[in-house]
C-alpha cells in the first residue's frame, strides 16, 4: 500500500489546478491493462468493465488488450489466446460476447474511424477483419 491505496490498483481521479490531493471517482482492484470508450464513459480493463459513473458493470468482459469502437457499442478484447467481441448496449444482462475466436500472440487492437474494421497486430502481421452488424 502507498498513501492508503493498493499499488496495484487503477485509480480513476480528478485533478485540480490546486495544490489538493486526488479525489478517486473510481477504484480498479488489481486492474493493470485499461482502454477508454471514446464518448468518455465506460473503461475496460483485465479485471472488468466499468462506468466511470456507477462502477463495475460487468467482470466476464476483460481483456490485457481491449479496444472500443468509435460509437462506444462494441469492444473487441484479448485474454487468454481469445479475440472477443462484445455488444455494449447489452453488456448489464449477462457474459454473452457476440463472437469469440482463438488466436495466439496479439500485441495489440484497433478499430477503424468508422468502425466497419477490427485490426489485428500479431507476430509483426497487421490483419483487417471487416465487421458487419445483423
Amino acid at each position: 500500500m502507498e498513501n492508503g491505496w493498493p499499488t496495484s490498483a487503477l485509480i480513476i481521479g480528478a485533478l485540480s489546478m490546486t495544490p489538493q490531493a486526488i479525489t478517486p471517482t473510481l477504484f480498479t482492484p488489481n486492474a493493470h491493462a485499461v482502454a477508454f470508450s471514446p464518448d468518455n464513459q465506460l473503461l475496460v480493463s483485465d479485471v472488468g468493465l466499468y462506468s466511470l459513473e456507477t462502477g463495475l458493470i460487468n467482470p466476464a468482459i476483460n481483456g490485457t488488450i481491449s479496444a472500443f469502437n468509435p460509437d462506444s457499442t462494441l469492444i473487441a478484447t484479448y485474454q487468454d489466446g481469445h479475440v472477443t467481441l462484445w455488444n455494449i448496449p447489452h453488456a448489464e444482462v449477462g457474459p454473452y460476447p457476440l463472437a469469440q475466436y482463438p488466436l495466439d500472440g496479439l500485441t495489440e487492437l484497433g478499430f477503424s474511424p468508422d468502425g466497419s474494421r477490427l485490426y489485428i497486430v500479431r507476430g509483426g502481421d497487421v490483419q483487417v477483419w471487416g465487421l458487419t452488424t445483423p
